[in-house]
């Protein structure tokens, strides 16, 4: 695994500044916060972004607004060119406090791909800055997509969690769960209960979604990524996805990188072996 150092942190003249990365396949950035606001997108692949309560996985139709001083770690499973937007927190109309994941539309990704040719050092009150305001209000008004996977912080149900991650396609009862956790059924059941604010099987089948969105996103076709993530037919894990994203997963795809309805050789395991080494928030 390749650590990608994050070294941003600078005095912006205009409204945002962009930044363009070229990621290995399994880079990973530790813990690290940025004093300046973030939108984040990736044409290409998919980031998955762990923050102290929830996991957020971003393909590359949506983008994501990280605010400042919010603390967060970056993986990626396969290569991607990244554009990082920073932005001005005098410059902000955005509710700056919670971490989003929007969509991204034809006009919003214009605009983020003129900015992204923008000099370094430029005034609000140019051209250029005025393009950046018209961003900014993309992103603003861009629809929010309401997923995120939350984790527990209690150590035991967090390792069952890590756990689960690697191996969703596995029909554990919750007996073998519990004793890899060191703790009673009930106990457990109550941590990711009480941390999760769901019951342990609801947490699973929103993690198996989870999962799902980053094979789907490499190219895996629908009823591959279902028996990947534990499904028993393609049609219960879209009835699934449907209930949870609040669509099907062609119309989540549509436009950058639509659904794979063709058969393929199976995608390599999505590996979340990164935030057990890693997990930034024990």
């Amino acid at each position: 695994m390749k650590k990608i150092s994050s070294l941003w942190s600078f005095k912006l003249t205009g409204t945002a500044h962009c930044t363009k990365t070229q990621w290995p396949a399994d880079s990973h950035i530790p813990l690290h916060h940025h004093n300046t606001a973030q939108f984040i997108y990736a044409a290409q692949g998919t980031l998955t972004l762990e923050m102290p309560e929830h996991i957020l996985v971003v393909p590359p139709t949506r983008a994501v607004w990280i605010p400042a001083h919010m603390n967060h770690s970056i993986y990626c499973s396969s290569a991607l060119d990244l554009l990082t937007f920073q932005f001005a927190q005098d410059k902000l109309p955005i509710d700056t406090r919670q971490c989003r994941i929007v969509q991204v539309s034809a006009l919003l990704r214009a605009c983020m791909l003129k900015v992204e040719q923008f000099p370094q050092q430029y005034q609000a009150d140019t051209a250029q800055g005025r393009l950046a305001a018209v961003l900014l209000d993309e992103i603003n008004a861009a629809p929010i997509t309401p997923f995120q996977l939350p984790m527990p912080k209690d150590k035991r149900a967090k390792k069952i969690a890590y756990l689960f991650l690697n191996q969703p396609d596995t029909r554990h009862p919750m007996k073998d769960w519990a004793d890899q956790a060191g703790a009673s059924e009930r106990t457990l059941s109550r941590i990711f209960q009480a941390e999760t604010a769901q019951s342990f099987g609801a947490w699973q089948q929103q993690a198996r979604i989870s999962k799902s969105l980053e094979l789907l996103a490499n190219g895996s076709n629908v009823t591959d990524t279902a028996l990947a993530v534990g499904f028993q037919s393609s049609s219960a894990f879209i009835a699934v996805f449907n209930k949870t994203i609040g669509m099907t997963p062609a119309k989540y795809f549509t436009g950058n990188s639509p659904v794979n309805t063709e058969p393929k050789a199976p995608s390599s395991h999505y590996n979340f072996k990164w935030l057990k080494g890693f997990s930034l928030f024990k």
